[in-house]
């Protein structure tokens, strides 16, 4: 008889933990699901920033350690091509100004964790491809009609300043998604650390 009335309070203190739990918990996750939802656009705008950047910074070094491309693009040196393998873990296709594809350099597994697009898959070549490097701009296209997985694209120039071609990254799938890791990380991290604070706080 004495026991009942704690076990009744022992049962009300359970529920009403359970509801401050339930409570902080929805809280928490509508915040994440809301801030995730508002930031979504802006991390794939910033991750698209920082590819361009890469793409950039390729072409460079494309144009600078594949000595004189006066000759075009079909002498890279070994060493130049084994180095492109390590940027991307996306395939990598070499064309000429004609349309022509040169080389397709596949992503090295090792320098990517494994994750890399498949290797027997053959890249494509989009079909604005020429008219992009002519007008020496660099594209990305993450959502593509014509070419699934999405593209991108660089000019190559000698070095004066010729065009002798350019650089297709095709698929982005894979590229893309390690571009937006850091975020995703974040996101996993506050999502963990609002479960475990609003338990807490509910038990307390």
């Amino acid at each position: 008889m004495v026991r009942k009335p704690f076990r009744d309070r022992h049962s009300v203190f359970w529920r009403v933990a359970a509801a401050f739990v339930t409570v902080q918990l929805t809280t928490g996750l509508l915040a994440i699901g809301l801030s995730a939802f508002l930031a979504s656009d802006r991390s794939v705008d910033l991750a698209e920033n920082s590819l361009r950047v890469r793409l950039d910074a390729l072409a460079e070094e494309i144009e600078r350690s594949g000595g004189p491309l006066d000759q075009g693009l079909g002498n890279l040196p070994g060493r130049v091509l084994a180095n492109v393998s390590f940027r991307f873990p996306d395939p990598l296709l070499l064309v000429d100004t004609e349309g022509r594809i040169l080389e397709t350099v596949y992503p090295d597994p090792g320098a990517f964790d494994g994750i890399v697009t498949d290797s027997t898959s053959q890249p494509l070549l989009p079909d604005d491809f020429l008219a992009d490097i002519a007008l020496g701009e660099i594209r990305i296209e993450l959502g593509s009609e014509s070419v699934e997985g999405g593209w991108a694209s660089a000019p190559l120039y000698d070095a004066s300043g010729i065009l002798v071609g350019g650089y297709v990254i095709q698929p982005i799938e894979q590229t893309l998604a390690r571009e937006l890791a850091p975020t995703r990380r974040a996101f996993r991290t506050a999502l963990w650390t609002v479960v475990t604070i609003s338990v807490i706080l509910a038990v307390f």
